[in-house]
């Protein structure tokens, strides 16, 4: 284990950027469900749920495309991605919970685009993925406090020194 391994700074900012537009995203949800519903009944949604619904599309979009960059960096760097300072079941929880987070943040927006194209597979996954996310945020949140209050590993530090 190497202790003096660090996020990049590209790296930390797209984990900020990705959080505020989920964040976004689920502001904007109710919007694409007053869209979706004004299509399934055949009628026209009112001017600001169709926009807020279209932002939903594009920001969905965009949370897509930069996890798929943050993945493309994650592999590229592989030697660079900080350790974590655990053994056993904590490792492996850790590791899993950050390629479930790829996984939930670059499916849910292609299950948003089949749910939006009227396909039953993808409304179903759009609506349970959100809880998924939600967990993995709240193990994520759980780690942080672990290491910063509990064990006070410095971790944090370690991962954002400069």
């Amino acid at each position: 284990m190497v202790a003096s391994r660090t996020y990049s700074s590209l790296r930390i900012t797209l984990h900020w950027v990705v959080l505020g537009l989920v964040v976004l995203q689920f502001l904007l949800k109710e919007g694409m469900v007053a869209t979706m519903e004004a299509a399934r009944l055949g009628t026209t949604p009112d001017v600001f749920s169709y926009f807020v619904g279209m932002l939903h599309l594009l920001n969905g979009l965009a949370i897509a495309g930069l996890m798929l960059w943050r993945l493309f960096l994650r592999l590229k760097a592989r030697g660079d991605n900080p350790p974590a300072p655990l053994a056993g079941w904590q490792d492996r929880l850790a590791v899993g919970v950050h390629w479930l987070f790829y996984a939930t943040l670059i499916g849910l927006p292609l299950t948003g685009l089949l749910a939006y194209y009227d396909i039953a597979l993808g409304h179903v996954l759009h609506h349970y993925g959100p809880w998924l996310l939600l967990l993995l945020v709240f193990l994520h949140l759980a780690g942080v406090v672990y290491h910063h209050f509990w064990l006070r590993d410095q971790t944090l530090q370690r991962m954002l020194r400069r």
